[in-house]
């Protein structure tokens, strides 16, 4: 069974998204119009967090590295792809897409796919911030840690003893392992990870 938290300031169309679900299989916990209730997530296995709720969420940094996978739910899911937030969610939907490809976004999401534009990726969901430090070799770590401070490459190399094509390497494999599409992601990301 799939639990979800519906996080979405029209209470018709998040009325309407919770019959869906109900009636695949999918149980919603809660509907909420607001983050007052963000702290309920622990129940669920989806957040289902429509903008401009989720960006509310982000800047009070209501998202936890304990949080289940964010599908977000928006008016133009292609232009949030390439935004800040997309950095925290498995995938967005649009608010127009058909029944079956928010059941599929839901299921996708909780068993850790990604799902953008409509499309599935089958490829596994970006790791919690916690999780993807562990998946780093210890030179890596020294890198990103210094990149989240705010040292460029150069000064990465400089302070490592290393070249700057070699800092670009690391920064390149931690994108792929951590499937960040740029440096600003990968910022971003690092920042979250680093936090705790």
């Amino acid at each position: 069974m799939i639990r979800v938290e519906l996080f979405d300031n029209m209470p018709i169309y998040a009325n309407g998204l919770s019959a869906l679900l109900s009636q695949n299989g999918i149980t919603v916990t809660g509907i909420h119009s607001d983050l007052q209730s963000i702290g309920s997530w622990w129940r669920a296995d989806v957040l289902v967090m429509a903008l401009p709720i989720a960006h509310d969420a982000l800047a009070g940094a209501a998202f936890s590295l304990g949080a289940p996978p964010l599908l977000l739910v928006t008016d133009d899911a292609f232009a949030v792809r390439s935004t800040p937030l997309a950095a925290y969610a498995c995938g967005c939907v649009n608010r127009e897409a058909d029944g079956t490809s928010f059941v599929s976004a839901v299921r996708g999401a909780a068993r850790g796919a990604r799902f953008w534009e409509g499309t599935e990726d089958t490829e596994p969901a970006a790791l919690a911030p916690a999780q993807r430090l562990g998946s780093l070799s210890s030179r890596e770590h020294q890198v990103l840690d210094l990149i989240a401070r705010g040292f460029t490459h150069n000064q990465v190399a400089t302070r490592l003893g290393i070249s700057r094509h070699t800092v670009d390497t690391y920064v390149k494999r931690i994108r792929s392992k951590w499937a960040l599409g740029n440096k600003a992601d990968l910022t971003r990301a690092a920042m979250l990870a680093l936090r705790n």
